[in-house]
Parts: structure tokens; sequence; C-alpha cells
């Protein structure tokens, strides 16, 4: 061989590796943010509203949607109706589709504890048979009030 055919062979090989690099390489995705609007279990679509006008988005059965960080099933968004979500989208054919759908809620604190009462609390006129046990040895039999 001689050195033209080895320089020839190094550069189409070169050029189909180059070439060949972007083949099955992740597309690059848009992010899109607005208001969640209206949810569409049947159609797995989603739209959402924003500054830039109201976007309806289809999603695949790999669509992860995440509410707080964690994997919800689509139809749930339909309790997020006004929430400000954002979307993730690629392109398939001629639409885009949603990969990953993030809505972020601010966490609710709990509600307080009750308080605590050691004995059951009926109200203020009631005595219980104590008090009325200690009133019957006060004021019991042979208690005469004289003057």
């Amino acid at each position: 061989m001689n050195i033209r055919a080895v320089v020839l062979v190094g550069v189409v090989t070169a050029a189909l590796m180059l070439a060949g690099s972007g083949i099955g390489a992740a597309q690059g995705s848009i992010q899109l943010q607005g208001t969640i609007q209206r949810v569409d279990c049947g159609a797995q679509t989603v739209t959402l509203g924003g500054p830039g006008g109201v976007n309806t988005i289809a999603t695949g059965p790999y669509t992860a949607v995440l509410i707080n960080s964690t994997t919800v099933p689509l139809c749930t968004l339909r309790r997020y109706i006004g929430v400000p979500a954002t979307a993730w989208l690629v392109a398939n054919g001629r639409q885009f589709t949603a990969t990953r759908i993030d809505v972020a809620v601010a966490a609710t604190p709990p509600p307080p504890p009750p308080p605590y009462y050691p004995y059951p609390y009926y109200g203020p006129y009631y005595y219980g048979p104590p008090f009325w046990f200690g009133i019957g040895i006060v004021f019991g039999p042979g208690f005469h009030h004289h003057r």
C-alpha cells in the first residue's frame, strides 16, 4: 500500500466517524413554562398558558410527571389547575412531545396536634362521681346547719 491509500483510508474513516457521531444522539429539548389550564386524560395532553400564549402539549407513555419531585400519573395534574408548571419538550415528527412535566407547590404545614387532656373533658357543668362523693361526705346525713 502506498502512502496515498493510507491517508485516503484515514481521511474517509475520520469523516465517517464524524458524520456518524450525530446518529442516535439526543435531540435538544425545549423548556416551556406556564400555568396548567387543562388536562385531557383521554387524549394524553396538557394545556399550559403563559405570556406567549396557550400551548397544548402531547405526552407519551414515558413522560415523567412530577409534583414536588414525586412521580405521579398524568391525570393527577387535574388537581393542580392554575398552578405553575414546567414542561420539557422534544420534537417527535411534526409535533412536540413532553418528556417531563414538573409542578412545584408549596407544602402545607401539618395541622397542630390536638391538646392533651389527661382526663375526659365533659364541659364546665359536669363534676363527676368523685365530686359528688366528696359533697356527700361533707354535707352528708347528720349535717344540719344550726344558728
